[in-house]
This record gives C-alpha cells, structure tokens and sequence, in this order.
C-alpha cells in the first residue's frame, strides 16, 4: 500500500477474484477453466486445490478451508487440495435464486452470506451453521453484506455504503442503518459493492462511475467517438446490434428485474418487449425481425423469443433450468446457439431445426476441457467463431460448422473476454483483448473458402466499454456501451483509521 505501481505475480496467467490466506502469505483464487487455485504471494508455480469459481465470492477462513459461491448453493474445499463439499443448497421453490458472498464469521462456526431471490426487492442476508448445515434470514439488505468486528453489519444500497449496529450473539440487528460512503461502485451486476476492509480497520472501495448507467456510442476504427441521439445513462445488460445496424436489443435492470428493450439508433427511441421477470442477453435473427433472450417468463426459465416491433408476446424455444445464453443463429435462422453449464463447465450448444416429429434435441457443439461461449456462426453459414478457455486463458478460435473438423486459433494473448465478432462482409473478424482497466478492439483479415485462413491480429483502437458491442453493417464502425466521462476506470479510494469513524457515525449500544 505504499507503492503506486502493481507488482504482476508470475504463473496466474487466466486467474481472477483473488483473495489473500488468513496469514496474507497466500492468493487463492480461480481461472476461466473453472480451477481453483492457490499461489505464494511472492509468485512462483500455482498449485491446483480444486474445481470451482470465485466469481460470486469466496472466503478462506482460519479453519484453513476456502467457501465460495455455486450456482446451487456454497461449497467448501480445503486450503491443501480436495473434493469440494456442499454447504447450501438453493432453495428454488421459495424463490431463492443465489447464495453468495460468503464470510467467516468470528469464532469459524458461522458464516454470513447473501440469499437472492426473484420476489426479494433486494438481497437478503442469511447465517449459516457449519455444524448443523442450517441456516436463518437475518436482515433484509443489499449488495455485498460483511460483518466488521466493531460490531456492525455493512452492504451496499444504491451506491451507497450503510452500516448497522449487529448483535453476533442474537444474529439479529441492534440499530438503525447509517448511510458511512456515499459513492461505492456496484457495477457487475446484483450482489456486487466494490469494497473491502482490513483487520486493522483500511477500508478501500471504488468510486461509483456515473450515475450507475452507461450509453450506447459509435466508434470509428480510429477510435474516435460519435455520440448516439436519444441517450440517456441506463443499467444495461449484455445486448447485440441488430444485422441492419440500426437497432440494439438489451436487457436495462430495474429494482424488480430486468427487461429486454430495443433502441433505435437513429431516432433514439426505445421500445419495451418484456415485462417482468428477469430477460437477458439477447441475439438478433438474420431478418431483424426477432430477438432470442434468456427469461424466466411465467417461472418456465429457458430461451425465449419475441417480435422486435413489440408486436406479440415472447414465445419460448427451449425449456432449461439452469443458466442457458443464446449467442448466434445460422444464416438461414434454422439453427440455434448458445452456452449452458455441463460438468461445471460452460459449453457451447446446439440446437438444430426441428425433425420430422417436430422436435428440437440440442447437443455439444463440441467436446472441450474449457469454458466455451460466444459461438457465432460466419456470414456463409460454414465456421463457427467462439472463445475459449482451454489454452489456460481465453482466446479466439474457428471451426467448422456444423463439424466435425479442426480449430483453428485466431488471436494472441487473448486477455480477459475476446467477445469475438465476424464482420458482415465475411473478410475480417474483432475482439477485444487487454486487462481490467483497458481493453483494446484487434481485427484480424481472414479467408472464409474455399477453406478458412487467418492473418494477424493489428490494433485498431483502444477504449473501454461495457458488455454490449457490436461491428456496423460496412466493418467501418462499431457500436459499444460506453460509461460516460470516464476512460481509465473508476478509482480506488482509501479511508485510514475507518473503524473509530464507524463506531463515531453508527454507535453500538453496550
């Protein structure tokens, strides 16, 4: 904390949400290949403990055992290696939807996480039992709940950081919340507030960027700017340019939910398509006529689709009860993409045009010791481009489609999330490559028949930019989720001495 420059710690090359041992001698932490892992602080060679993810948080408490956040529930797996063991389990028939952001809390028999919930207005905060695997509700809260050993519970309500005074003993709340940091990014979706304190009582967050939104823009392959009409700052989701580059569908969150909505890019006005529930992530038909989107529509989660006029209502193209993104269709709109969860893993899947009995039975596009997302099919209907972690960190590939055949790696050090994309003339293909901070938009020329080629990777811009990108109908411009004003990230804050502020602002009764 006395230096400004980072110090990168060689062989975690692909690792993310890291989290110090209790002694701060160790980094534990997770890679795109859904390991676990755990490095010394000084570097060196990583040692695998396990399959996992600590991207909904994680905790490594002073019984030398690491929690952290499932699909399903919180697991535990042993500082020194082994078989990750249940903690939770999702309670989806009373509306439980996550359990996340564990913590130990004092004395190691306890730990407080976040439950999530579609008819909650926001998370509510639970106490597990180590001894007895139950658990109980303790406070209606928000985003990232933490007990501190002032005596308070913290989270994150509306960028702001509150504090309460919390009786450990009765598990139950002693005061009245105070608002202590106004200003706290929460950007990354529900369940996320960026900030974190020592035992010693240094607390660091990120400055909240905006006002909580990003705007859509268009760059030119310089990088230079032009702004869009009509846009004001929104919390949007993942969304996709439409084939005509002249609309956008993306899901824009509420307090309530998320819904998908359609922007026209030139008249600035939007148009809602869903109402209620949670809608994400959706693709555009070749036609631009539809878009197919992610939903729990009437508690029948799986993927949907819907006319972009707002004409209709969504109808749905497959049933699934885990977390199912659609990412490209054939050209002929027969075929459908997109990415599940299988074996802990997220693979890329299929689903073909129905049989003569009607049906549609998806399967792997292929088998891959990676994650893989992203899949789109070319402009010819012949190859697939995705991303892929089975290099140990993603990168960009083709392969034939619909296969079989070989891969074909098309990018170089492909950084944190390539979100690859096929220029519609079919003679290049863009991702994006960099580190958290700063991220670079490559293309790279290629050959589509009679067999596919590749050249190499150049820059063409730099920039920051949300989920939600897209490449213009003549490959000369490119729409991306920009949050305005800012260019390098939001900063990290540092507040000294922050316990004795705590204990001044938010007194806990003896």
């Amino acid at each position: 904390m006395d230096q400004f420059e980072g110090l990168p710690l060689s062989g975690t090359e692909g690792g993310a949400f890291p989290l110090f041992s209790p002694g701060g001698d160790w980094l534990a932490y997770s890679t795109f290949n859904n390991e676990i892992k755990k490095v010394t602080i000084s570097g060196g060679t990583p040692i695998t403990l396990g399959d996992g993810s600590f991207q909904n948080g994680a905790d490594w408490g002073d019984d030398d055992t690491i929690v952290f956040a499932k699909s399903n529930g919180l697991m535990r797996i042993s500082a020194n290696g082994g078989t990750p063991e249940a903690l939770t389990t999702v309670d989806a028939a009373n509306g439980e939807t996550a359990h996340s952001w564990p913590q130990s809390l004092p004395g190691g028999r306890e730990l407080l996480f976040t439950v999530a919930s579609k008819s909650f207005d926001s998370p509510k905060f639970a106490v597990l039992d180590l001894d007895t695997k139950t658990y109980q509700t303790v406070v209606n809260g928000g985003a990232n709940g933490r007990y501190v050993r002032t005596g308070h519970l913290t989270f994150v309500r509306d960028e702001t950081l509150f504090a309460t005074p919390f009786d450990l003993a009765r598990l139950a709340i002693a005061g009245t919340e105070t608002p202590v940091v106004e200003g706290v990014s929460t950007m990354g979706g529900t369940g996320i507030g960026d900030y974190a304190f020592s035992a010693t009582g240094l607390l660091v967050y990120a400055e909240e960027v905006g006002e909580g939104g990003t705007v859509m823009v268009w760059a030119d392959r310089k990088g230079d700017i032009q702004p869009l009409p009509g846009q004001v700052e929104r919390r949007w989701g993942t969304g996709s340019l439409s084939p005509n580059g002249r609309l956008v569908a993306n899901g824009i969150l509420s307090d309530t939910g998320q819904d998908i909505w359609v922007m026209d890019l030139v008249r600035g006005t939007p148009q809602r398509l869903t109402f209620g529930g949670n809608n994400a992530t959706p693709i555009w038909t070749r036609d631009n006529r539809y878009v197919v989107y992610t939903s729990d529509h009437d508690d029948k989660p799986g993927l949907y689709q819907v006319a972009a006029d707002g004409s209709g209502t969504p109808e749905l193209v497959l049933a699934a009860d885990d977390s199912v993104i659609p990412s490209g269709l054939s050209p002929d709109g027969g075929t459908l993409l997109y990415s599940r969860v299988v074996d802990g893993r997220r693979r890329v899947m299929v689903l073909p045009p129905a049989g003569a009995d009607g049906t549609r039975e998806p399967h792997p596009l292929r088998e891959s010791a990676g994650n893989e997302l992203d899949a789109t099919v070319s402009p010819d209907g012949h190859w697939v481009l995705l991303a892929s972690t089975e290099s140990g960190q993603m990168e960009v590939y083709v392969l034939p489609f619909p296969g079989p055949g070989p891969k074909i790696q098309v990018s170089t050090g492909g950084g944190l999330s390539p979100r690859p994309r096929w220029a519609p003339t079919g003679r290049e293909l863009f991702y994006w490559t960099g580190t958290a901070g700063s991220a670079d938009v490559m293309s790279v020329p290629i050959q589509l028949s009679p067999t596919f080629s590749a050249g190499r990777p150049v820059l063409l811009f730099s920039h920051l930019s949300g989920t939600t990108w897209g490449v213009a109908p003549d490959a000369q411009h490119f729409l991306i989720e920009e949050v305005p004003g800012v260019t390098g990230g939001s900063t990290i804050a540092t507040v000294t001495n922050w316990f004795d502020e705590l204990k001044r602002r938010a007194p806990v009764k003896k």
